[in-house]
């Protein structure tokens, strides 16, 4: 079933007031777990949904974090490219989102990033 991951406020529109971002995972009741991913605004103080997705399994495109910094939404997913076996990948791909037009439009530049050992 779905668990609350964590709920984030930041300023995604531009707008000058706080979005919400809500990250729901779900658990499969197998090895196989996905994450969810929601944004919402307040709208006639009733939550209004944006936008939303969801990611790949662990180390197939899963998410690592997702955070906004200076306006922009960032996703951090786990590298496909850098898994071993299907549970564990060294890097990540930071992709950076800006909110346009009612919409989030990612940025032409992704980043490639490799983790440091625990």
């Amino acid at each position: 079933g779905f668990t609350l991951e964590s709920v984030q406020f930041a300023d995604l529109t531009g707008d000058g007031k706080e979005e919400a971002i809500v990250v729901l995972r779900y658990r499969t009741g197998g090895t196989q777990n996905t994450n969810y991913v929601y944004f919402y605004s307040l709208e006639g103080g009733r939550p209004k949904l944006l936008a939303y997705c969801y990611t790949g399994d662990r180390a197939h495109s899963g998410l690592h974090k997702v955070y906004s910094d200076h306006g922009l939404l960032i996703f951090e997913l786990f590298d496909p490219r850098k898994g071993s076996g299907d549970c564990c990948s060294s890097g990540i791909v930071r992709a950076k989102y800006r909110w346009r037009e009612g919409r989030f439009e990612a940025l032409r530049v992704h980043e490639f990033l490799t983790l440091k050992e625990p």
